[in-house]
């Protein structure tokens, strides 16, 4: 009985600590939010004046692939009482900030998350094997909202342990990624967007050892290239719906059937459909008048 009420104790304890850094994080988000608001408000009012005034620049400057001009962050460990062991979730967030996290594992930082079996595979990632699987990964994350959830956690913890003075820099480039990841979605398959996701978050990892974090805020054209321009989605939508308009023999159901018949005589057609022959598509005439072939 104590173990269970010390279970709940600790479940109690993760699912509040989650949600204090969350709300931290999004606290950030929505600080960045509103400043590029303002600044937007500002080049808009004095643009009457820019002709006098040299404009302002928005954003940040040029960055470029680590390290030749990036800023080092380095992170302490999570703070811990000595002889204590670690919880699950003190291990993950000491994962986070060690940067060894795996981008398999972000639906551990969903706090709807409840302790499951899953399909578990080795795989190599980086110069090590984890516990990794696309099935996985695909059944956790089955739309851009349920991996913005636990990423959002995951940014959070980041931000949280960070030292004070990259908290806010840091909480920009999230930003930036979180938006371009929204945009991906809505131009790829859900499929290619998660793939993209757990690459891009892999070569990342393997610069946040070393202490730069520059290129969150940047679209990976060698990974968009390999796992993402082959997938647009209105690529097959955009087939189909032309096969459907364009099709005269596929049966659809916008030709007048009347206008076939010889009765709806109508210029425009009462009922809003097509009036073109049901046999080869023209106009010119019905199915009662296609020319007969000998």
């Amino acid at each position: 009985m104590a173990d269970k009420d010390t279970n709940a104790q600790i479940d109690e304890s993760t699912r509040a600590l989650i949600e204090s850094i969350t709300a931290e994080f999004q606290k950030s988000m929505m600080s960045e939010f509103e400043a590029r608001l303002s600044a937007l408000s500002l080049t808009a009012s004095s643009s009457s004046s820019s002709q006098q005034q040299p404009a302002t620049q928005l954003g940040s400057p040029p960055l470029a692939p680590p390290p030749s001009s990036s800023t080092q962050t380095h992170f302490s460990s999570a703070p811990q009482a000595p002889g204590t062991p670690q919880t699950g979730f003190e291990a993950t967030v000491n994962a986070i900030i060690t940067h060894t996290f795996n981008p398999y594992h972000l639906w551990k930082l969903d706090p709807r998350y409840q302790e499951k079996n899953q399909k578990k595979t080795l795989q190599l990632i980086g110069n090590s094997l984890e516990i990794a699987s696309d099935e996985t990964a695909l059944k956790d994350f089955k739309d851009i909202t349920s991996l913005m959830i636990p990423l959002q956690v995951y940014f959070g913890i980041v931000v949280h342990y960070a030292p004070p003075s990259s908290a806010a820099a840091l909480a920009k480039l999230f930003f930036q990624y979180t938006a371009n990841l929204h945009k991906v979605a809505s131009e790829y398959t859900w499929a290619a967007v998660v793939n993209y996701h757990v690459n891009f978050f892999l070569r990342r990892r393997q610069e946040m050892r070393r202490g730069y974090y520059d290129l969150w805020a940047r679209q990976d054209s060698e990974l968009a290239s390999e796992f993402l321009h082959a997938h647009r989605k209105s690529t097959v939508s955009s087939a189909v719906s032309l096969r459907k308009v364009t099709s005269p023999a596929s049966g659809s159901v916008t030709v007048c059937r009347n206008f076939n018949a010889g009765k709806c005589t109508a210029a425009v057609c009462p009922w809003n459909r097509s009036h073109t022959c049901s046999l080869c598509g023209k106009s010119d005439h019905h199915a009662q008048t296609h020319p007969k072939t000998t």
